[in-house]
């Protein structure tokens, strides 16, 4: 690529830096113009495509593009990712064990853990967490229940220090009182998460375990997570009002951690007062 273009490159990596991301396409177009093979400008376009989720399907078209003809392997991890968020897991572990044998990389070990303790394949998740931890990934926040997860399943030694962690505890010897108790501290205005006080913990915790019943759970980490819709605003999440509720079980049962007022930037209702969880 010729240093002006090279610099055109640049500026609208910048720009994609700064969420100026009109400027950054006008040039990135301009750019695929001239060469639409070109692997750095297409990585760019992906780059700025990603902050954009109304337009998925142009996204993976460009990502797939990268990873057929250049091997790319945040290509392949952001594909992995799609194919995960979606739940197509077979997909998924195929583009993250490619990412693999290209180098081993701690996203594609995280979600290969993941969906191999969704599948039950504990032994697997463990070979891979061992070559995890060796790594100070700090996005992943839940490192340490993936690690009390693994050594329970296979009856591995675990610290006294995580026996007395919450999520030990509901693991082996689950209590609703304890889980209703833990919900309850999003009553508290110190959460980033806090309930409205009209709602009623206790009457919320039974109704959810209802809901989730017999439907899959919209997301899966360690933990697996339960999105529902109410009919009046349940709370805030980060300061905006809420309708919605997150509900976290322990991986591969309906058993309830914690429940939390979830951020919906669709929200348009109004508070209902008349509900079945006013106090």
């Amino acid at each position: 690529m010729e240093k002006c273009l090279e610099d055109l490159l640049m500026k609208a990596s910048i720009l994609i830096d700064k969420g100026d991301y009109k400027k950054a396409e006008k040039i990135l177009k301009a750019l695929l113009f001239l060469d639409n093979k070109d692997h750095y400008t297409n990585f760019e376009y992906a780059r700025l495509l990603l902050e954009k989720p109304k337009r998925k399907k142009e996204l993976i078209n460009v990502l797939l593009f990268l990873y057929c003809e250049y091997n790319d392997i945040n290509a392949t991890l952001e594909l992995g990712k799609i194919e995960f968020n979606d739940g197509n897991l077979k997909n998924a572990r195929m583009y993250f064990e490619s990412a693999l044998k290209l180098c081993e990389n701690p996203v594609a070990l995280q979600y290969l853990i993941y969906i191999n303790i969704h599948e039950e394949k504990y032994k697997e998740a463990y070979k891979l967490y061992k070559k995890f931890i060796k790594y100070d990934y700090k996005e992943c926040h839940d490192s340490v229940n993936m690690g009390i997860t693994l050594h329970n399943k296979l009856n591995l030694p675990i610290s006294k220090h995580l026996k007395k962690s919450y999520f030990y505890q509901q693991l082996t010897d689950y209590n609703e009182d304890k889980a209703i108790e833990h919900i309850k501290r999003h009553l508290e205005k110190k959460d980033h998460s806090v309930y409205s006080n009209i709602v009623n913990v206790d009457a919320l915790y039974r109704d959810s375990i209802i809901k989730i019943q017999n439907i899959n759970p919209n997301t899966f980490m360690v933990v697996d997570k339960y999105v529902l819709d109410y009919n009046y605003i349940v709370g805030t999440s980060r300061n905006k009002i809420t309708n919605r509720v997150e509900v976290v079980t322990i991986p591969n049962t309906k058993d309830i951690l914690t429940i939390y007022p979830k951020a919906n930037s669709k929200l348009k209702a109004k508070i209902i007062n008349n509900n079945n969880f006013l106090r």
